[in-house]
C-alpha cells in the first residue's frame, strides 16, 4: 500500500505524530457561550465545564492550566515548600519536568531510573536523597504516559512525610492494571493537553488533586491574588475559553481515539513478539492512551541504524528523553552521582508513529517497512 504523501508532514510518508484537534465546527457551539457572556477566561463556564468532564476521567477533582508546565509548577507552589527546598525528579525525562521546578523556587535533584520500568523506584530516590538533609518533594514520571502503580513509592514517601507529585503529561484517560484511572495517585498529578499529546487541544494543561487542594491551585495560577490581597507567590496559569471549548470537544470523541490508539499499540507488541524479540517492550504497562510507541534497542548502535534505516524508508521515529537530563549542560549540576541507567535508556530508546486516525491497511503498511528496516541491521 502507498501511504499518500497528503498524510505526511515535511516529506515524511509517516510522521512520528499526525496531532489532531476537533476541526472548528465541532467546538463553535460551545465557544459561543463565551461569546454570549463575554467572559474569555479566568475560570469561565467552559473551563469549569471541562474540568468536570476531566475529574470524571480522574476521579478526582481537576484545575486547569495553560500549559503542562504551568500544571506542574503549580502543583509544586502548592505544597508550600521552603524556598530552595529539594525536589528528587528523573534523569530520564522532558526537559519540562526540570524546568518547572526550576520555576516554583525549588531545588531540583537529579535520580537515576529504574532499568525495566524506566521510571523512578523506592531504591532509585533513596539513592539520590542520600546525605540530604532538603528534601522537600519528589516529582515521580509516567515515562511516555505508562500507567504504573506507584503504591511503593508512595508507601515510602508517606513514611517520611514527603509529598509524591506525579508527571503524568501524556497518560490523560490511562488506567493501572487494576483498573483505577490515572489521576488517582500522589498529592497530585498532572497532565499535558498539548498538540501533540492524545487528549491535545493545542496548548494546555490540568491538575488531578483532592478537593481541598482547589482553591489553592486556583490562587497560584492567578497571581496569588486572594479576596483582592496577593497572599502567595504565583503566576498566570489559566486557561482560556478558546482552549477550553476545544477540549470539550475533543472529550466528546476521545474514547474512540483511545480505542484506535490502544489497537495500534496491542499489534506493535505482536510484531515485535512475533518478528524481533531483541527490542525491548515497555513491560506492565497498564493500559496507557499510547502517545507513541516506546521501544527499546539493544544497544545504541542498533537504535542510530534503526533511525536511519527508516529515515530512508519514509517513516520518521523520536529519541526520547535525549540526552538525559544529567548530561546536558543546564542540567548536569543536579546530579551529584553517575546515573547509569538514565543515560543508557537514552542512547537506546526509540518511539515509533501513533496516531488517532489510523487508516485502512495504514499500520500493515508501515510495519511493513519497519520490517525491511529491522532486517537491514544486525541481529541482536
Amino acid at each position: 500500500m502507498a501511504i499518500p504523501h497528503r498524510y505526511g508532514q515535511a516529506g515524511w510518508d509517516f510522521p512520528f505524530q499526525r496531532p489532531l484537534l476537533p476541526p472548528p465546527s465541532a467546538w463553535l457551539d460551545d465557544l459561543a457561550e463565551a461569546y454570549d457572556a463575554r467572559w474569555f477566561s479566568n475560570h469561565g463556564a467552559l473551563a469549569r465545564r471541562l474540568e468536570a468532564a476531566l475529574a470524571r476521567r480522574c476521579a478526582r477533582s481537576v484545575v486547569l492550566a495553560n500549559n503542562g508546565t504551568s500544571a506542574i509548577t503549580a502543583a509544586l507552589m502548592a505544597l508550600g515548600l521552603a524556598p530552595g527546598a529539594a525536589v528528587v525528579l528523573p534523569a530520564f525525562t522532558f526537559p519540562a519536568t526540570l524546568c518547572a521546578v526550576e520555576q516554583a523556587g525549588l531545588t531540583p535533584v537529579l535520580a537515576d531510573v529504574d532499568a525495566h520500568s524506566w521510571e523512578l523506584s523506592v531504591e532509585c530516590v533513596e539513592a539520590a536523597c542520600r546525605g540530604r538533609g532538603d528534601i522537600g518533594a519528589v516529582l515521580a514520571v509516567r515515562v511516555f504516559g505508562l500507567c504504573r502503580d506507584f503504591s511503593a513509592l508512595q508507601g515510602w514517601c508517606d513514611a517520611r512525610g514527603l509529598p509524591l507529585l506525579i508527571d503524568a503529561a501524556a497518560a490523560l484517560g490511562g488506567e493501572l492494571d487494576d483498573g483505577r484511572p490515572v489521576g488517582a495517585q500522589g498529592a497530585m498529578e498532572t497532565f499535558s493537553l498539548h498538540a501533540t499529546k492524545v487528549f491535545a487541544i493545542g496548548e494546555g494543561g490540568a491538575i488531578a488533586c483532592d478537593p481541598a487542594r482547589v482553591d489553592v491551585l486556583r490562587r497560584v495560577m492567578n497571581f496569588g491574588l486572594e479576596g483582592g490581597d496577593v497572599t502567595s507567590a504565583g503566576f498566570n496559569g489559566k486557561l482560556s475559553e478558546f482552549a477550553a471549548a476545544v477540549g470539550l470537544a475533543q472529550d466528546r470523541v476521545f474514547d474512540a481515539q483511545l480505542a484506535l490508539r490502544r489497537a495500534a499499540a496491542q499489534a506493535y507488541a505482536g510484531f515485535f513478539a512475533e518478528r524481533h524479540r531483541g527490542w525491548g517492550l515497555a513491560q506492565t504497562p497498564g493500559r496507557p492512551p499510547w502517545q507513541a510507541f516506546p521501544l527499546l534497542a539493544p544497544d545504541a548502535g542498533a537504535a542510530d541504524a534503526l533511525e536511519g534505516a527508516l529515515a530512508r524508508a519514509g517513516v520518521q521515529l523520536r529519541r526520547y528523553y535525549r540526552p538525559a537530563l544529567h548530561l546536558t549542560r543546564a542540567a548536569a549540576r543536579y546530579a551529584a552521582r553517575p546515573l547509569e541507567q538514565a543515560g543508557d535508556l537514552a542512547a537506546r530508546m526509540v518511539c515509533l508513529p501513533m496516531y488517532s486516525d489510523w487508516r485502512d491497511g495504514e499500520l500493515g503498511a508501515l510495519f511493513d517497512r519497519l520490517d525491511d528496516a529491522l532486517r537491514q541491521l544486525p541481529t541482536p
